[in-house]
This record gives structure tokens, C-alpha cells and sequence, in this order.
């Protein structure tokens, strides 16, 4: 299920990496018809790939179909991008900082990603609210690729 309005798009999707990737394209697709940048497009895919991932993943015991929802919108400079799903409590925010610094046969597995993602990011906020985690993403709509990058 979609809803869009001229600067706003609210999705649900099955708790499957397929489901995932075509509410992915319904992103990009919604993006491409607002003023955005190409670089916060990508930035917008990547952390809702990445946080989407991981509650897919890892936020249900069970094997049962549960719905995760995505609503990504226009605010002044910013695309917000809110992920909202009825898995286990997780704050990606307390999750630890990975040594960047070690080599990848040194460094614990995990984190990388909701790292890349809070570094990309201007804010993220999360609240456990009524049985669900509900994470905010902000991202810069202008944003130009890094130099070098």
C-alpha cells in the first residue's frame, strides 16, 4: 500500500527483502518528481536499505508477515525519512561506534551500517512508541557528493 501526496510518500511493505526493494524504487520514483539532489537520493535508498535491512533481519523472532511502514517527506532542506515497524525494541542510536580504524579481519562484525548511515545523516531520532519502533532520518535534500568520494 501507497499514498503520496505532492511532497510526501507513505508505504507499508511485508517484512521481505523483495517487498523492500520495491518499496525502494517507489522512493526513488517519488524523489525524482520533487527538487532533491541526486546525492540525497542515493543518501535516502542507502539508509532506508540499510535501517530496513536490519528489521528485517533482525527485529522478529517468528516467521510471521509483519508490515513495516515508510513515510519520506519534503521539510523545509531536509527529506525526513521515518521507518516504523512492530519488531523487537531496538535504538539504533545506542548501538556502539565500530573501530574504523581496525582491519576488517580485526573489527567485530556489525555496525557498520547504521554507522554509515548516522554519519550521512543531519539527525536521527528513534522513540519506542505503543509496541513500535519509530526511527526519524534527516537528510540534507541539496547534498553534493563528497570530494574524493
Amino acid at each position: 500500500m501507497s499514498i503520496a501526496t505532492s511532497n510526501r510518500l507513505k508505504l507499508c511493505f511485508k517484512n521481505q527483502l523483495p517487498e523492500l526493494i520495491q518499496a525502494m524504487q517507489q522512493v526513488e520514483e517519488h524523489l525524482s518528481t520533487l527538487e532533491v539532489s541526486p546525492q540525497a537520493v542515493y543518501s535516502t535508498n542507502l539508509a532506508i536499505e540499510e535501517m530496513a535491512t536490519n528489521i528485517i533481519k533482525y527485529g522478529f523472532d517468528d516467521r510471521n508477515e509483519h508490515l513495516i511502514e515508510i513515510q519520506v517527506g519534503i521539510q523545509s532542506d531536509e527529506i525526513v525519512i521515518t521507518l516504523i515497524d512492530d519488531g523487537h525494541e531496538f535504538n539504533p542510536l545506542n548501538a556502539p561506534v565500530p573501530d574504523v580504524t581496525q582491519g576488517i579481519t580485526e573489527r567485530i562484525p556489525g555496525g557498520l551500517g547504521i554507522h554509515l548511515i548516522r554519519t550521512m545523516s543531519r539527525q536521527m531520532r528513534y522513540e519506542r512508541l505503543n509496541g513500535r519502533n519509530i526511527l526519524n532520518v534527516h537528510i540534507d535534500r541539496f547534498a553534493q557528493p563528497h570530494p574524493g568520494v
